[in-house]
C-alpha cells in the first residue's frame, strides 16, 4: 500500500510541476473566441530560438482531455521545445464548454478549406493554427523553420492536412490514426519536402487503412497508401521503403522507413496489424511511441529557398536580407550560375544583415547568392 501511495504522490508532483508552466491562451478568429494550451518549458531560453510543436486531439474531445491521453510535458521539458494543445470548436463554430470526461458533442477540426462544397464544417481551421503560430511567434522565441504538428484521429486528419497546405510553416507532421484530406491536395502542393511519419491500424474501422474515409459517394479523406504515395512523390523519393517488423505485447507492427538520395529519412509508416482507432502505446527500443515521434519530427525543418542576385558592373555590390537568428549562411558569387566560388560565411542576427563586396570583378558577369547552411 505505501508503494502505491508512493507512486501516486511522484505522479502527483510530477503533473504539478508541469501545470506550474501551462497556461490557457485565446484568440479572437473569425469572430470567435479560440483557445489553446501553451506549455513552455523550465528549460525555456528567451535568447534562443525553440521548436514549436502542436498536439491536436480527436473529434469531440478537448485540449484537456488529449493533454492526459498524449502528455508530451516531460518530453517538451527533456528536449527544449514550445509544446500547445489547441482546442477545436463545435461544428457549427461556437466556443467550447468541457463536459463530463473531457468530451464535448460535435467538437471537431476541419481538414478542408471552408469553401469546400462535402466540408466537415464552414471553421477556417487553418487561419486559426497560422494566427496560433503568429502569436506564439511574437510572445516566445520559436524556429520558425521548426515548427511540427501531430495528432490522433480527427485531429491528425488536420495535422497530415496542414503539413500540405501550410507547407510554408510547417516542416514535419506526424499521424496517429489519421487520414489526410482528399481535397486539400487540390488547392496546394508543398514545394519543399516535408517529414511525415504516419501509425495506422489495418483494421481501423474509423479511418479505413485501404479504402480511406467515404461518404456518399464521395472521398473525404485518402487511404493509407494513398498518402504515402502523396509525400513521396512530394519528397521526390525513388528508392523502395526499408521494411522490417517488431512485435510489442503480443501485437505484429510492420516498420516502413523511405530514405531520399541525401540517406535521410523523410517519411516513416508504422502498421499495427489488426490495429483498431486507438491512440496506440506500443514502444520502439525501449522508446515510448511519444519519444518516437518527437525524435523523427525533430529531425526536419523547412529548407529555404536560395536568394540569387545578379549584377554585372555595379561595383561595390550591396545588398539586403533578413537573417534568422544564429542561423549560418554562405555568400557565394558565380559566373554562371553553376559554378559557385565561397566568399565567406555569415551567422544571422534574426535582423536584415547587409552584405557588401567591394572587390574588383572576378568575371565578365556576376551572380551573388545566400545560401542558408545545415
Amino acid at each position: 500500500m505505501k508503494k502505491n501511495l508512493t507512486i501516486f504522490l511522484s505522479v502527483f508532483l510530477l503533473v504539478s510541476a508541469h501545470a506550474q508552466n501551462l497556461r490557457k491562451e485565446y484568440i479572437i478568429h473569425n469572430n470567435v473566441n479560440r483557445e489553446y494550451l501553451i506549455y513552455i518549458p523550465k528549460s525555456y531560453d528567451e535568447s534562443k530560438q525553440h521548436p514549436l510543436l502542436f498536439n491536436f486531439h480527436g473529434g469531440g474531445g478537448t485540449a484537456t482531455g488529449h493533454l492526459q491521453y498524449s502528455d508530451m510535458r516531460k518530453l517538451a521539458e527533456d528536449n527544449k521545445f514550445i509544446l500547445v494543445y489547441p482546442q477545436g470548436s463545435r461544428i457549427d463554430g461556437k466556443e467550447v464548454e468541457e463536459g463530463k470526461g473531457g468530451k464535448v458533442k460535435g467538437t471537431h477540426w476541419n481538414p478542408d478549406l471552408p469553401s469546400v462544397l462535402h466540408n466537415k464544417s464552414k471553421a477556417d481551421d487553418y487561419g486559426f493554427l497560422e494566427s496560433m503560430i503568429d502569436k506564439i511567434d511574437s510572445d516566445y522565441s520559436i524556429n520558425n523553420n521548426k515548427v511540427y504538428l501531430c495528432g490522433f484521429s480527427n485531429g491528425a486528419d488536420f495535422a497530415l492536412s496542414a503539413a500540405c497546405y501550410l507547407h510554408k510553416k510547417v516542416a514535419a507532421a506526424a499521424s496517429i490514426a489519421g487520414l489526410q484530406s482528399g481535397e486539400i491536395n487540390k488547392s496546394s502542393t508543398p514545394t519543399n519536402p516535408k517529414g511525415i511519419m504516419i501509425v495506422h491500424g489495418d483494421s481501423d474501422p474509423t479511418r479505413p487503412y485501404y479504402d480511406g474515409l467515404q461518404y456518399f459517394g464521395i472521398k473525404f479523406n485518402m487511404s493509407v497508401p494513398e498518402i504515402l504515395d502523396y509525400w513521396v512523390g512530394i519528397n521526390q523519393i525513388d528508392e523502395e521503403p526499408i521494411k522490417n517488423s517488431f512485435t510489442y505485447g503480443g501485437q505484429k507492427i510492420e516498420h516502413s522507413k523511405y530514405v531520399d538520395i541525401m540517406g535521410k529519412s523523410s517519411i516513416e509508416h508504422y502498421k499495427v496489424i489488426n490495429g483498431g482507432h486507438t491512440l496506440f502505446d506500443f514502444e520502439v527500443n525501449d522508446k515510448s511511441l511519444n519519444e518516437v515521434i518527437w525524435d523523427f519530427l525533430s529531425k526536419h525543418k523547412i529548407k529555404k529557398t536560395e536568394l540569387v542576385i545578379k549584377t554585372i558592373d555595379a561595383l561595390p555590390f550591396t545588398f539586403i536580407f533578413n537573417s534568422e537568428k544564429d542561423a549560418v549562411y554562405s555568400m557565394e558569387v558565380s559566373e554562371d550560375l553553376i559554378e559557385w566560388s565561397k566568399l565567406r560565411e555569415i551567422r544571422g542576427s534574426g535582423n536584415k544583415i547587409e552584405v557588401v563586396d567591394s572587390r574588383k570583378a572576378i568575371f565578365q558577369k556576376q551572380y551573388y547568392r545566400v545560401r542558408l547552411l545545415d
